[in-house]
């Protein structure tokens, strides 16, 4: 017997997401996509690990990169290291 694991949508998670976009905020641009690449692949990391099922992380990550740079917007910019 098996069962589907289904994720907390971390995009729910809004400290998680205003704190990636903060910091990626106070990079250079490349700095900042760089930053975010890595927060999302240890995020799709961990979705592995706990055996969630391909699409369903595809879906995840790419909701959270939306969610992390519709933040950034916040911050006068639409891409990591823009001025504020």
């Amino acid at each position: 017997m098996s069962a589907e694991v289904i994720p907390f949508p971390k995009t729910k998670n809004r400290p998680f997401i205003r704190k990636q976009a903060a910091h990626a905020a106070g990079m250079s641009e490349k700095g900042g996509n760089n930053y975010l690449r890595i927060q999302l692949d240890k995020q799709r990391d961990t979705m592995e690990r706990r055996g969630i099922d391909p699409a369903m992380i595809d879906r995840e990550i790419g909701a959270m990169e939306v969610a992390i740079r519709a933040e950034l917007s916040r911050y006068g910019s639409h891409q990591p290291g823009g001025a504020a």
